[in-house]
């Protein structure tokens, strides 16, 4: 997840600010690029508190290195009662997987919104789904 967020925070502030291209063209060397956080900033198209987008980008740097906060999102619960902490994959836990497909699902809306920015002449074909009220065109 947080290779994605890190695209879709990176691709949002280019947009959003073009004189950084260069940066991000010389290496975008770290201690010149901007935090994740402010990065992430710009997905809100300014209606985000930037407090919040520290928060969520707290969340994901727990995970990734594994302190004992972020641990917490490896827990399982044992067969025979207790609870443990997962080394490997959690397979059985439908709830964190929708959790996991929701959020990706939400920096993927962000880099198709960037996508259709950045290259407004490109055609995006309509697309077909199925409702439960029958079959609905998207465009």
């Amino acid at each position: 997840m947080r290779p994605l967020i890190e695209r879709a925070a990176i691709i949002s502030y280019l947009c959003s600010k073009p004189e950084s291209v260069s940066l991000w063209q010389n290496g975008w060397e770290h201690g010149k690029r901007p935090s994740l956080s402010e990065m992430m900033h710009t997905m809100g198209g300014g209606k985000v508190d930037l407090e919040e987008t520290k928060k969520i980008c707290a969340i994901h740097n727990h995970i990734v290195h594994g302190d004992p906060i972020g641990s917490f999102h490896n827990l399982i619960r044992l067969p025979k009662g207790g609870n443990a902490y997962s080394s490997s994959k959690m397979l059985d836990n439908p709830n964190l997987a929708d959790e996991i497909a929701m959020e990706a699902q939400c920096y993927l809306i962000i880099l198709s919104a960037r996508m259709a920015q950045v290259f407004p002449e490109a055609d995006i074909p309509k697309m077909n789904i199925e409702c439960e009220s029958g079959n609905e065109e998207i465009r």
